[in-house]
């Protein structure tokens, strides 16, 4: 039953497959049980384990879904509470995460290549690179928008504000609150520097 579950998961591209506590539920499987999957509140991973949990539920299973916040969702992860996620952000922006439960966890692999992390301003913004926002902080209200604290995205900001000792406060807030407030100000044409990441669906917007 561990292989067709597996199977399952496989084809819908999933990352990460708890093993711990996990007999349970695959012995739950046989008889189409319930796969406990967790997520963070991000809108490519709404979307990633949305898809994963439809394959599952044509499969036959039933699905349950569980949105967490990143540290809360690997600790679920490891303990067995969840038994999949799709969130994973590896191998670098997620590593600290993986170094504490890697040992209790199986990587199925990538969903998903060529993803990027960084800073976004509205393509009317004249700054375009991170060393030039000092000297125009004034423009952003001398702060980055960012999203939940205990993101990977927000861990690199923290490193990137270091690195550059740049004179913005990085704000954190969550992936709605940042997409809000990059909408607010590109609709009042307005200067605004968020955290961000490919893919999202903000870019197509």
């Amino acid at each position: 039953m561990k292989t067709r579950l597996q199977a399952s998961i496989r084809l819908a591209s999933l990352g990460l497959l708890a093993t711990t506590g996990l007999a349970g539920g695959l012995a739950q499987a046989q008889d189409k049980g319930t796969v406990n999957l967790a997520y963070v509140e991000w809108s490519s991973e709404v979307a990633s384990t949305n898809v994963v949990a439809a394959v599952l539920e044509q499969a036959g299973f039933d699905v349950n879904l569980t949105s967490l916040s990143a540290a809360a969702m690997f600790q679920a992860l490891s303990t067995g509470d969840a038994d999949a996620i799709v969130a994973a952000w590896l191998p670098t922006t997620h590593a600290e995460y993986m170094e504490r439960i890697g040992d209790s966890v199986e990587d199925l692999g990538p969903n998903l290549d060529g993803t990027k992390l960084g800073l976004v301003v509205p393509a009317y913004t004249e700054v375009d690179s991170i060393a030039d926002l000092n000297d125009n902080a004034a423009l952003f209200d001398s702060e980055i928008i960012g999203i939940d604290p205990g993101a990977g995205l927000m861990g690199l900001a923290e490193e990137v504000v270091d690195t550059y000792d740049l004179d913005l406060r990085l704000r954190s807030g969550s992936d709605a609150t940042m997409v809000a407030a990059l909408s607010n100000a590109i609709d009042n044409e307005e200067d605004i520097v968020v955290t961000s990441w490919t893919p999202h669906w903000m870019f197509a917007r």
